[in-house]
């Protein structure tokens, strides 16, 4: 029986260091890639357009067939593009509008088919606009380095935590695997990748602005992680698609930079406004 028990922790801990070795690795192979791409600001904005329109692909298929969704996430991609071009007060304006209602949304018990794709419409739209709009920043170098940075280490050391450590759920309802301490081992963990990035990219003089990187980035980082775990439990899916093989599609490791470029961008335009 003592045998057994050693064997079944020996297997917890193989599986637990796959998983957070398998996430390293992403990161690993994606930080080069996304090196060369950040060289060009051309380059960075097609690579961003084809996230986004890979990520509308991999919500809508789940509702439509293959011919329609091409056509949907095209549509989506395009008013991401349209949207990203407003002004800048407008397009403080809209997500300070449209993202409380996608919350109320998002959080309402019963949905229906429409109430979904309306959910999953605004879900790429908004998230997707925003990507973009920090990727055509004149700092796009910056702001874009350090959302990637800290979403990475959050997601990272929150799963780490969570799965070493964890105890008390987050969210029964909502997400049962995610704990209160893999969210404090993501936050501890963000938070200093975000000091690091502050220190090393100067984003900004003022004072306030760097206090709100560097304690609500890497909280905004898990909320977005929250935001499609929610998402993807009302389409009653485990992930988006199977693109990135076990580690499910790209939209799955896109939550929390979506999440983040949103935080950022409007920081951003408060600054300069």
């Amino acid at each position: 029986m003592a045998k057994l028990r050693i064997n079944k922790i020996f297997e917890k801990i193989i599986l637990i260091n796959n998983e957070i070795q398998s996430r390293i690795l992403v990161v690993v192979i994606l930080t080069p890639v996304i090196t060369l791409v950040l060289l060009s600001k051309t380059s960075t904005l097609i690579a961003g357009t084809l996230l986004v329109l890979i990520a509308a692909g991999e919500i809508f298929y789940h509702f439509y067939k293959k011919l329609i969704t091409f056509f949907i996430a095209v549509f989506i991609t395009l008013l991401a593009i349209i949207l990203m071009q407003f002004p800048l007060t407008i397009f403080l304006v809209i997500n300070c509008t449209i993202l409380p209602l996608f919350y109320v949304a998002l959080l309402t018990e019963k949905t229906n088919k429409l109430t979904m794709n309306l959910l999953c419409l605004t879900y790429t739209v908004i998230f997707g606009s925003n990507l973009l709009f920090l990727i055509l920043q004149p700092t796009t170098m910056k702001y874009l380095g350090i959302v990637l940075i800290v979403s990475f280490a959050s997601d990272i050391f929150a799963y780490a935590f969570g799965k070493k450590f964890g105890k008390r759920s987050l969210s029964k309802k909502y997400s049962k695997n995610k704990t209160w301490e893999g969210a404090l081992g993501g936050f501890i963990f963000g938070a200093t990748a975000s000091l690091c990035c502050l220190i090393v990219f100067k984003l900004s003089d003022n004072i306030v602005i760097n206090f709100l990187i560097l304690i609500g980035l890497p909280i905004i980082c898990q909320i977005g992680d929250i935001t499609s775990s929610i998402l993807k439990r009302k389409m009653k899916i485990k992930d988006y698609s199977k693109l990135l093989l076990s580690h499910g599609g790209m939209t799955d490791r896109l939550d929390s930079i979506f999440a983040a470029a949103i935080y950022v961008n409007m920081l951003f335009i408060l600054e300069v406004m």
